[in-house]
């Protein structure tokens, strides 16, 4: 939401992303798939200008509740805390996708921007082979 045109390095597919709870900044990666929404939209924009230039109100409303809400939330109680999706439950499957991938726990930290590796733990449960090929491998 607070992405900037100055953010995007289109050369290395990154993107400078802030991290406004530990008041800090890191990057995230894209797809050329991706690139090529951006770089449509890039000719538009001046170097500070948003890449959402939307109300954020409406923007976080259409995701965050209409979207969420249709695509996994029907049927659900609007109480139901448990087991409602909301954006940020998109983040942790990001995470749990990259341990199921393989992704050391130090490479998920980064990538997360966690601010100590026991937020990252809660996805070792996720990589039950971690540093069996490692192992199998040590000797031949």
């Amino acid at each position: 939401m607070n992405v900037s045109k100055k953010d995007i390095d289109f050369e290395n597919n990154s993107i400078q992303l802030k991290d406004f709870k530990n008041e800090g900044t890191y990057y995230g990666f894209f797809n050329d798939e991706i690139k090529k929404l951006l770089l449509k939209i890039k000719k538009k924009l001046k170097v500070n200008d948003k890449i959402i230039q939307s109300n954020m109100d409406k923007v976080r409303y259409y995701i965050g509740k209409q979207a969420m809400n249709k695509l996994f939330n029907s049927g659900l109680k609007t109480t139901d805390k448990k087991n409602r999706v909301v954006v940020h439950s998109l983040r942790h499957t990001f995470a749990s996708h990259l341990a199921l991938k393989g992704a050391s726990i130090i490479t998920i930290k980064n990538l997360m921007h966690h601010k100590n590796i026991e937020m990252t733990f809660r996805y070792s449960h996720l990589m039950p082979d971690a540093g069996k090929d490692l192992v199998l491998g040590l000797y031949k």
